[in-house]
């Protein structure tokens, strides 16, 4: 039996990385859109 599945490209717009918080990691801010073009697996 085979499966297939669509997995759309995912385009980033805008990405924004701000200071690291006391735990270490970055805050993260992105506006992505997703394409009608992919990968099929």
């Amino acid at each position: 039996m085979s499966v297939r599945i669509f997995a759309p490209a995912k385009i980033n717009l805008t990405l924004k990385i701000a200071r690291p918080r006391a735990d270490g990691y970055h805050p993260l801010e992105s506006v992505v859109a997703f394409a009608d073009e992919g990968d099929i697996d």
